[in-house]
């Protein structure tokens, strides 16, 4: 009872709680200053003291998980094979984990506090922020493939995917983690999967499918008004397969090659030269002049001359077509034109006429096409 002298063998206890039926500690009272049983007022301050340090004891533990989950998820990120940054609102690295410095060839704190655009060459950089502030939760792909940059400024070919996650904090500015996979290997088989693809193996010219390509590119660069004239040589090796029955497939190869290199070499820079097919090629070229595109049939003409096994009679321009198409819609039909899908008999033809002469010399015009046609007139 209240006010009753505190006996030897009484106790106070004062029970703390982390949560309802979750006994945390107990306080135990052995003897007031009194010498009195405490009355309700002081029960009461009990009460509330034990309450306070129930919930300073759970905030230390919280503070104390949080400190080890903080550690582990650092571990985490600092073992992660994955390459990762950890970026602040205005796009700056704030953290990088050890796979990412190895990914870049950078040493510990060489890229703290580099914007992002330092780092990683990205399309409509200024952009970012904006989208990345108000992207979901969810991982999203900022770049599919896009160049990394050295951070000491050194010639590389290293190529990145980037992904993002924005991390949104009640406490400080939101960060953003940046996820990134190294896509070099990947793209090294892709360009040469695609360079065989587009190259002949005997050659090393490419093949007709990339020549077909650039007419149409450049069927729809002079629709859109830019450029002159645009053109296809195309020649082929007359009587070719006797060399083959006679000297061998090898010698065959051989002069396949030699006619590539010197193709190649009386070509400009920006020429798409192509082996068509068999003993037939093809250059795909723009010119400011249906004149400079006559100059070019008869160096390749001329140039079969200087090959071993073959002479002036054997190498032949089958058709020369020049293009200016006035319109998009011209473009499919000036494919047709220009690629010289011709039946044995018209080939051997048009090969013939071109024997008879050494000289492409008239310019006929096509109907339907928009262009001209470059052809050589039989002899006589």
């Amino acid at each position: 009872t209240d006010g009753e002298p505190w006996q030897p063998q009484f106790a106070l206890l004062a029970p703390m709680w982390r949560a309802p039926g979750e006994l945390l500690g107990v306080i135990s009272v052995d003897l007031p200053r009194s010498g009195m049983t405490p009355d309700a007022e002081q029960r009461a301050l009990l009460e509330l003291f034990t309450s306070q340090a129930a919930a300073a004891i759970k905030r230390v533990h919280a503070f104390a998980v949080a400190n080890d989950q903080a550690a582990l998820y650092r571990a985490a990120f600092s073992a992660s094979p994955a390459p990762t940054l950890v970026l602040d609102r205005e796009l700056r690295i704030a953290e990088v984990n050890t796979a990412f410095l190895e990914l870049a060839d950078a040493i510990d704190g060489e890229l703290d506090g580099k914007l992002l655009s330092e780092v990683i060459e990205l399309d409509e950089f200024d952009r970012l922020p904006h989208v990345w502030l108000v992207c979901m939760q969810d991982e999203t792909v900022i770049a599919d493939e896009c160049r990394l940059n050295h951070p000491r400024g050194h010639q590389w070919d290293r190529w990145a995917h980037v992904a993002v996650q924005r991390v949104d904090s009640v406490t400080a500015d939101d960060r953003y983690i940046c996820i990134v996979s190294d896509r070099t290997s990947d793209r090294a088989a892709m360009s040469e999967m695609r360079r065989l693809a587009e190259h002949d193996d005997l050659t090393g010219l490419n093949v007709r499918a990339v020549g077909l390509r650039e007419l149409a590119r450049h069927g729809a660069e002079l629709a859109a008004g830019r450029g002159a004239v645009a053109a296809l040589v195309y020649c082929d090796l007359d009587n070719f397969k006797p060399v083959n029955d006679t000297s061998g497939h090898v010698t065959g190869d051989q002069i396949l090659a030699a006619v590539a290199d010197r193709l190649r070499s009386a070509a400009g820079p920006g020429d798409v030269v192509c082996r068509w097919g068999g003993d037939e090629f093809g250059v795909v070229l723009a010119r400011a002049s249906v004149a400079e595109i006559v100059d070019l049939a008869q160096c390749l003409r001329r140039m079969g001359a200087q090959i071993e096994g073959i002479g002036t009679d054997e190498l032949t321009i089958t058709g020369v077509s020049a293009l200016r198409p006035v319109d998009h819609r011209t473009v499919g039909q000036a494919l047709l034109g220009l690629a010289p899908d011709l039946s044995p008999v018209e080939r051997q033809r048009g090969t013939h006429r071109a024997r008879q002469t050494r000289h492409v010399t008239r310019v006929r015009q096509s109907p339907g096409l928009g262009g001209d046609q470059i052809r050589e007139p039989a002899a006589g």
